[in-house]
Formats: structure tokens, C-alpha cells, sequence
């Protein structure tokens, strides 16, 4: 653990940006600056991830052109961004390493996304105050004061910060740094306890992922809780974790590219078949699908909810539906008691 003063925080983060980008949050996203004026950053998390700068919203694949009858095909350069991204939260930290296995972790490496993510120093900050909305303690009671795969992450004390790394490359940012004395330890212990005492009572999520699974056929559950979904679909575009995307093409006169998008399973779209058939065909079977993901399937495969617990969904839903809410009932309803 090391001490750096607030200035000399500023100074790496605009060294480093001499070099490359510099992300930070700016309103309700994290945005490109120039430089950082301030290591203070708002309560809670912004409404949109800091996901967009790995998992772009919209990624040309390929081009290709048709001359006298032939196609020729062009690859698109891997891209080579390379940036700092400042002012992450534990929530966030968590979803980026979900999504570093859902892309890069499994079967198959997307090389698209494992570039922009390789290219980025990732700073984290922990949580001195839950906002409203903040219920990532309900899947790990540690999550707002753990550094995750942060290659700095920070602890705002009183008048300057102590940082810590899970890294090569953050342990060589900090080892010019001293040592954090006793004093300052203790003053950690301090921020830390404060810090998961300002979230929530933590809801039981043991067996959660079975509790789901088993109302899946529970129409009444699910439409009582949905019925009034809009089908907008920001849930999902909010959501640090989400990461469904579709591949379309675009053809001006004879030059075509194939590039891929965000999707939402929230779309009719989404499950249209060419015959017409839809499997998903009404609202609250899509968010029902959404649900089962996030609580369920993915926990059941892959051992992790896709949840973190950011909140960014309850914030941002114009209908008010609440994710707390729907596992609170799941509790209730599993015991018999709905």
C-alpha cells in the first residue's frame, strides 16, 4: 500500500496522457479529456459504463467493394488505442472482468475487444459513500472497497489517497511512492468499514440462481412485474455486463462494410426468425429472458451472476422497475409466500 498526495496523482494521470487517452467521468459517462483537473469524482456510478471505450457501440469488421463482377475484401486494422481510464468503481471493476471472460476468457477470443481492453490502464476508486441505488454488496459484501483488476486503485482518505495494485504494470506506476504507515492503515480500516456500512441491507441471494430457474413458467410472476415494460431496451445499454451485439451490412453503391452494433434482447428483433416465427413475442418474455440471464443461466454455467449490483438499470428505467425488487419477490414468492 503506498501514499500519493492529490497533485502528484494529477501529475502520473497527465504524464501518462501525453502518451495516450485519458477517460474520466464527465456528466453521465466517462469521457475523453485533455487532461484531469480533479481526482474527486460524484457519488455512486455514472449512468453509462465506462464498457462503450472496450465494447464500442458501433465497430466496422470489414469493407469490401464490387468491381466488374468481382469482390475484393478489405481487413480493417485491429485498433491500437491506448489510454488511462480514471475514476472506476468496484461495481465496474467487477464488470469489466466479467466481460474480460465472456470475450477473451472462454472458447473464443474476440481480438477486437482483447486489443482496446489490453490498450487501457484501468485506476479504480473506492466507494466512500453508496448512492440510493448501490446493491452490489447483496453478491459480494466486499465489492465497494476491492480493487478487482484495477491497475491502480485508490482509497480517498482525509487530504491524499493510499493506492494499491493487482498489477505489473500498476506496481511499477506506484514504486516511487512510499509506504503507507500505521497511522494511515488505520485510517483504511476506517474508510473501509464506513464505506460497506452506507450500502443497503443485503438481501439473501443464496440459491438465487434456483429460485429464478424455477419460475420461469410462473407467467403470473413475471407478467405482474413487467406489465408495464416500454421495451426501450436502456436497461440493457446501461448494464456494464451486457454484451449482446448483432452483425449487419452496409452496401453504398459499390462499396459495402460489415460491422457489428450493440442488440438488446429486450427487441422483438432480437428473436424475429426469417419465418416469422418469433420464440419471445410478447414484453415480459424478453424481460423475463433478461432476468433468467442475469440471475440465473449465467450463474448456473459459468458459477457468476451477471449483476453487479450498479444500480444503473433501477436509475435509468422510465417504468420504474426495479431489479432489487424482482429478487426480493423471487424470495418470497420460492417460500411460498406470494
Amino acid at each position: 500500500m503506498k501514499i500519493i498526495k492529490t497533485d502528484e496523482l494529477l501529475n502520473l494521470i497527465n504524464n501518462l496522457g501525453k502518451e495516450m487517452d485519458i477517460w474520466a467521468p464527465v456528466g453521465d459517462s466517462f469521457e475523453r479529456v485533455p487532461s484531469l483537473k480533479t481526482v474527486e469524482i460524484p457519488q455512486g456510478t455514472t449512468h453509462f459504463s465506462a464498457k462503450e471505450i472496450f465494447f464500442p457501440k458501433e465497430q466496422t469488421l470489414l469493407t469490401y467493394k464490387r468491381e466488374d463482377g468481382n469482390f475484393e475484401l478489405d481487413s480493417v486494422p485491429l485498433p491500437d488505442a491506448k489510454g488511462v481510464i480514471f475514476g472506476l468503481r468496484s461495481c465496474d471493476l467487477v464488470a469489466i472482468a466479467e466481460m474480460d471472460e465472456f470475450f477473451t476468457g472462454r472458447t473464443y477470443t474476440d481480438v477486437y475487444y482483447q486489443k482496446l481492453r489490453e490498450g487501457m490502464l484501468l485506476f479504480g476508486v473506492a466507494c466512500k459513500q453508496a448512492a440510493p441505488t448501490c446493491f452490489c454488496n447483496w453478491f459480494d459484501p466486499d465489492v465497494p472497497v476491492n480493487p478487482g483488476v484495477a491497475d491502480v486503485y485508490l482509497y480517498p482518505l482525509e487530504n491524499y489517497l493510499l493506492a494499491t495494485s493487482t498489477t505489473e504494470r500498476g506496481e511499477k506506476m506506484l514504486s516511487s511512492f512510499p509506504d503507507a504507515d500505521e497511522e494511515s492503515l488505520e485510517k483504511l480500516e476506517r474508510f473501509k468499514l464506513e464505506s460497506i456500512a452506507s450500502l443497503p441491507e443485503k438481501q439473501e441471494t443464496d440459491g438465487l440462481a434456483d429460485r429464478i430457474y424455477e419460475l420461469f413458467d410462473d407467467k403470473q410472476f413475471w407478467q405482474g412485474t413487467f406489465d408495464r415494460c416500454l421495451g426501450c431496451g436502456i436497461c440493457t445499454f446501461v448494464c456494464p455486463t451486457c454484451h449482446c451485439f448483432d452483425i449487419q451490412e452496409e452496401i453504398i453503391n459499390r462499396v459495402g462494410r460489415r460491422y457489428r452494433l450493440w442488440d438488446s434482447c429486450q427487441f422483438s428483433l432480437f428473436t424475429l426468425e426469417a419465418s416469422g416465427l418469433n420464440p419471445r413475442p410478447t414484453r415480459f418474455e424478453r424481460m423475463r429472458q433478461r432476468f433468467m440471464d442475469k440471475l440465473s443461466y449465467s450463474y448456473k454455467e459459468f458459477g457468476k451472476y451477471q449483476c453487479v449490483g450498479c444500480g444503473r438499470c433501477v436509475v435509468m428505467c422510465p417504468a420504474n422497475i426495479d431489479i432489487r425488487e424482482v429478487i426480493a419477490k423471487s424470495c418470497t414468492v420460492s417460500r411460498g409466500g406470494g
